[in-house]
């Protein structure tokens, strides 16, 4: 009797088993699975078993394959017993880094957001990609009546560019990544000049260590050196408008960069602009002020530029801006999270020329920032 209860019961469990991951068959489709690097098989209509039930039965034994409950669970685990390495996270704050190969650390952003945009994941919906290009689209037409050009500047972050060094447990999404997808959809989908650096570093990154390996390194950002050869492609699109200004090239300045990534980049030529004192955003009352800077250059071109940027471009005499605040006789810089006031920055300023700068983990807050303006 005992004997009979513990094997309907064994059995009853056993059934069990088989049932729960059945019932949570992940019904979705456009699937991309974290660990394996590759869209999932999506499941065929019923129409199609009358027509072709062999394709059919193939396909759909596949998709279960690729769908049935658990099955990212069960790979997790069986890759932590099998797998090669662990990865190591840890956080300071609200931001979190992870440890990759050889020491390199990568900032990972808040709640991991850098990690899943390396996964592949979207960052933006189709609807979303529509409304961001559709706004752009009106800065532009606005700037254009003011006979002012729009330039929008990505800048990347160091998994984009150093994918090598990133944990082997955390698999790499496909090619495009997703700087490459907005980029190339903002071009083909609006009349903007857009461009990211991506390619600008790839070119590099052999010859020089662009952003910190570890810390005390500023995880969060690039260093000196990737900041010149941003500040390099950036000029090819100023120089559509203002030939005359002649760009700096590497034998204009000096590099010394230690085994971590630690840069400094000092230009030959004397530091000819200065810091304003009296600032014009003073009368504004913006938020963000530590953003809000100009520069003066009597030295040079009679030219103003306003730069809506995020602290990839610079604060103070850091980054790329510094060498933007030589070619102008004005930079004005404000955050991005200010775009709402631009047409005050255009009555006020008169740029003869706006750019727009982004990293990739400010895409989210640059785009709400751009829906919030009111043109």
């Amino acid at each position: 009797m005992k004997k009979k209860i513990f094997n309907t019961a064994f059995g009853g469990i056993f059934v069990i088993m088989l049932l729960i991951p059945l019932f949570s068959t992940d019904l979705r489709s456009g699937v991309i699975s974290k660990w394996e690097n590759r869209m999932l098989a999506d499941r065929l209509p019923l129409s199609v078993i009358k027509k072709h039930p062999r394709h059919y039965i193939r396909i759909f034994e596949r998709w279960f394959n690729d769908h049935v409950g658990f099955r990212e669970t069960l790979i997790n685990l069986y890759r932590k017993i099998n797998g090669p390495q662990w990865s190591f996270h840890y956080q300071e704050g609200g931001l979190s880094y992870t440890v990759g190969k050889e020491g390199h650390h990568f900032f990972s952003g808040t709640n991991h957001a850098l990690i899943a945009k390396f996964q592949g994941r979207a960052i933006f919906s189709d609807e979303q990609l529509r409304a961001f290009a559709q706004k752009l689209s009106a800065i532009k037409n606005y700037l254009d009546k003011e006979g002012i050009p729009l330039i929008v500047m990505f800048c990347t972050t160091k998994e984009t560019i150093y994918p090598e060094y990133y944990p082997e447990t955390i698999l790499r999404g496909p090619e495009p990544v997703q700087l490459d997808i907005i980029t190339d959809y903002l071009k083909e989908n609006t009349s903007v000049d857009v461009f990211s650096i991506r390619q600008a570093l790839m070119a590099q990154k052999d010859r020089y260590l662009l952003y910190p390996k570890a810390p005390p390194g500023d995880l969060a950002h690039y260093n000196e050196i990737a900041a010149f050869f941003a500040y390099r492609e950036l000029m090819k699109h100023i120089n559509v408008h203002f030939p005359e200004i002649i760009p700096y090239t590497t034998d204009d300045i000096i590099i010394e960069c230690d085994e971590n990534g630690t840069a400094d980049v000092t230009l030959k030529e004397e530091i000819t602009y200065k810091k304003s004192n009296d600032s014009p955003f003073n009368d504004l009352e913006l938020p963000n002020s530590d953003f809000n800077e100009v520069f003066e250059n009597s030295a040079a071109n009679p030219l103003t530029i306003l730069l809506l940027r995020d602290s990839y471009a610079g604060i103070g005499a850091t980054y790329f801006s510094r060498y933007i605040a030589q070619h102008f006789n004005e930079t004005i810089m404000t955050h991005f999270l200010n775009t709402n006031n631009l047409k005050q920055y255009i009555d006020t300023f008169h740029p003869d020329i706006v750019v727009f700068e982004s990293c990739e983990f400010m895409f989210v807050p640059l785009f709400q920032s751009l829906l919030e303006l009111n043109l």
